[in-house]
């Protein structure tokens, strides 16, 4: 039996740390949400609300980083997003952020990731200063397994009937073309069929794009399993109508803001738009 995807997405505020999930969730769907429907989450926005934010500024460079920084950021992945993946967002990324400011994102990455991940250029595991204040950046859930499966029994127990709980992150992962039940992603993920290859998986997919379709990456899941494809086609979907809040990267958030640097952006900034943290899904069969 086939499903067609229905998507019903309302704006909240921008999610501070400390925001009472559930409460807000339950006012927003309230009267939308149904048996069998699918609460798909912002893995990032998560992250903030329970405070799993760290300011890069108090980061002091070492050595490492700083090498790091130099030979991944300013020299092998320029060359690499130029001529083999053809990334123009990307390379200007790297290219307007100041090699300190790289280094500094890269000692957080390799102290709480490790060097498999440091190889990437951005987005590392999960860490993403985008859509943040000042020199913010958000930290990858602990358990994100375990957080989906108790958003799922919260949800279940306010409102009588159960429900499919999905947590998403923007991090592209990679399926290969006529192969079911497997991606390759470059984080983490608890979503069966995923594999996490870490910067291999990235550089695989970018470069290989014939070969591979490219998708967010499901990174917890629970509810009545509805396969791997199922969960990539979703959260393609959301992530489309979720938008990119303030931009889709930093270089962007700060030219859209007027702002000097991301250091001047604020978190009342980021309140000035509508945000979609969490959207709902209901799979409606066809016969």
């Amino acid at each position: 039996m086939r499903a067609r995807i229905k998507v019903f997405k309302r704006p909240m505020r921008f999610w501070r740390p400390g925001t009472s999930i559930i409460e807000l969730v339950i006012s927003r769907y309230k009267d939308l949400i149904r048996e069998g429907d699918m609460l798909v989450f912002s893995e990032k926005a998560l992250s903030v609300a329970e405070g799993l934010v760290y300011d890069e500024e108090l980061v002091k460079p070492d050595r490492l980083s700083r090498l790091a920084a130099d030979l991944v950021c300013k020299k092998l992945w320029p060359r690499l997003l130029r001529r083999l993946l053809k990334d123009p967002l990307s390379l200007r990324v790297l290219i307007e952020t100041p090699l300190e400011d790289l280094a500094r994102h890269k000692k957080i990455v390799l102290r709480i990731c490790g060097p498999l991940y440091a190889l990437k250029p951005f987005s590392e595991c999960g860490i993403d200063a985008t859509n943040l204040p000042y020199k913010y950046v958000s930290l990858p859930l602990r358990r994100a397994d375990e957080k989906a499966r108790w958003l799922r029994r919260e949800f279940e127990r306010e409102l009588g009937f159960p429900v499919s709980v999905l947590i998403s992150d923007s991090d592209g992962c990679f399926k290969p073309r006529g192969v079911k039940g497997i991606a390759l992603a470059s984080r983490p993920s608890s979503v069966s069929g995923i594999v996490n290859l870490g910067s291999i998986a990235y550089v695989i997919g970018k470069a290989l794009k014939k070969y591979f379709l490219e998708y967010p990456t499901p990174v917890a899941y629970d509810g009545s399993w509805i396969g791997l494809e199922g969960l990539l086609k979703i959260s393609r979907i959301v992530e489309k109508a979720r938008g990119s809040g303030l931009g889709i990267d930093v270089v962007e958030m700060v030219r859209r803001l007027g702002a000097d640097s991301y250091r001047d952006v604020r978190w009342r900034d980021l309140e000035r738009i509508p945000h979609f943290p969490v959207i709902l899904v209901r799979l409606i069969p066809e016969a």
